[in-house]
């Protein structure tokens, strides 16, 4: 679930320096092909996150990724050199 502080308005808390990041729990089974964990979906923030064990990342729920949500890394490189590599 996800907890919205609003904060620096009058009669509101100051904004905070130092936040540390929620930790996410993942239990894995001994034979390695399940698992399970806390995490819930960063778009809808109902559903559970898709857990993908070959390369450990957290994906969408299945909801979101059939509207078109995913979990991208964009190629930050100008167009010329996308094109000579």
């Amino acid at each position: 679930m996800q907890h919205i502080h609003h904060c620096n308005g009058e009669g509101l808390p100051n904004y905070p320096d130092g936040v540390t990041p929620k930790d996410v729990n993942v239990w894995i089974h001994d034979s390695l092909m399940v698992a399970t964990h806390d995490y819930s979906c960063p778009v809808c923030r109902t559903n559970s996150a898709v857990l993908w064990l070959h390369n450990g990342m957290m994906q969408p729920c299945d909801e979101c990724r059939s509207k078109g949500y995913e979990l991208v890394k964009r190629d930050i490189r100008s167009w010329w050199r996308r094109i000579l590599n």
